[in-house]
Formats: structure tokens, sequence, C-alpha cells
């Protein structure tokens, strides 16, 4: 008896798994593209900025960042704490994609909340399957679960590159390796530095970052090519974002 609750319970188990990953990929198709942001800081500031820059774009952008106190931004540019039961879950990222399907966004910006390698994988290449990836940096933290030095925690990070997509970074110091885990997934990669002509409201890095984001015109089109706005009507818009 008990084993075959053990198995009816594995069966339950696997059915959950295979309609989610049903609901997320039929979501998926709906959206043009999907920009999964990941780092050690500055993942919700450039999310926001992101999104701001695509909605300047003429984009119907829904965006969802984690942080402290987890938000989504619809559509229409409204603001909604979400309101989590119980400890956070990667499975949160389906609903996100049925709720960015159901306002026919173009585009999701969404920010990685995993922090455990096998979850970061899973929510990129099982669940959202992000065509733009954006690492921001590479710094020291959650050892135990990222890693000890620099290089193991870019490994970590690097589990968020798509396939056949594009990588952003602003991180110079670990460009090379993150390129190279980009190269084997068969992704371009774009190093983003600040010019020196960023204004100050934020770190240099991060909008310079989300500034390339927006005006990329490789073979990955986000959309109406943002550069066609001059440079300062897009600072001048994300600068109005409430960060």
């Amino acid at each position: 008896m008990l084993k075959i609750t053990i198995l009816l319970l594995g069966l339950f188990w696997c059915l959950g798994l295979w309609i989610e990953g049903r609901d997320a990929a039929k979501s998926r198709a709906t959206l043009r593209h999907v920009v999964h942001v990941n780092g050690t800081r500055g993942k919700s500031t450039v999310c926001r900025l992101i999104e701001a820059g695509l909605r300047a774009g003429g984009l119907r952008v829904f965006c969802k960042t984690t942080g402290t106190d987890p938000m989504t931004i619809d559509v229409s540019g409204n603001e909604e704490p979400l309101h989590r039961r119980g400890k956070a879950n990667i499975k949160e990222q389906v609903g996100i994609l049925r709720r960015a399907a159901a306002q026919n966004a173009e585009v999701l910006v969404i920010e990685c909340m995993a922090l455990q390698p096998e979850y970061q994988r899973c929510a990129q290449h099982r669940i959202l399957q992000a065509d733009v990836g954006v690492i921001t940096n590479v710094r020291h933290d959650h050892a135990d679960v990222m890693g000890d030095s620099l290089p193991e925690i870019a490994d970590t990070l690097s589990n968020t590159i798509p396939r056949g997509g594009v990588l952003f970074t602003a991180d110079e110091a670990m460009a090379a390796r993150l390129r190279s885990h980009a190269e084997v997934l068969g992704s371009r990669f774009v190093l983003a530095r600040p010019t020196g002509d960023e204004p100050d409201f934020d770190f240099a890095e991060n909008i310079s970052l989300a500034l390339a984001v927006c005006e990329d015109d490789g073979p990955i089109i986000i959309g109406p090519k943002t550069s066609n706005i001059p440079m300062l009507a897009i600072v001048f818009i994300l600068s109005c974002v409430k960060i």
C-alpha cells in the first residue's frame, strides 16, 4: 500500500510539472522577447531602467522585480506589490509569464529570483526561456550557494544565459568568462561600459547597461529601435522612474 501511495504521489508530481511546463510554454509563445536580469547587485534597478526605456520605445512591457519588496509593473505602467504566501519559489515565474501574456505584453522584463545554480538553470531554460540575458555584475555574495571566488560566482550566474540569444553585462573583470559561457550556448555577447556622459541619478554602469539593451540593433531586435529617440530623452524618462 505504501509503495502504491508513493507511486501515485510521484505521478501527480510529474503531472503537475508537465502542466506547469505546458502553461509556461504557452504563455512564452505569445511574447516577442523575455529579458532575464541576473547579477549580484543592481538587478531591480536595471529591470526598472530597461522597462522604462523599452516603454519609451513604444513597446507593451510587463516587468517584475524581486528585491526586498517584490513588485510588478503592468503594460499601462501601474505598479503593484507582489504578495506571496509562504517562501519565494521559482514557480512564481510561471504566473508572471501568464499575467504578461494575458495583458498582451510584447516584452517581459523579469528579475532572477533564484540563488542555487540548479534553480537558476530551471528558471531560465524550463520556465522563462528568455532570449535576452542580462548579468549586471559579479560580486562576492551568497558564497554558500554561488561559490567562493568571482569566477565561480560568474559560472553560477551564467546559468541564466539564453541559448541562441544575447547576453549583456557591465562587468568588465568577468567579461571574458561570461563571453565564453555565452559562446557555448550560441549567444551573442555585449559588454556595456559607461561613456562618461551618464547622469548621476544612479550608478553609471546600470544606466549604460540598460541603454545598451534598449538600443541594441543586433540579431535579437527587442523592438522599435530606441536609438532613434535622442539619448537624452531616454535618460530623462529613466531618471523619472521610481528606483
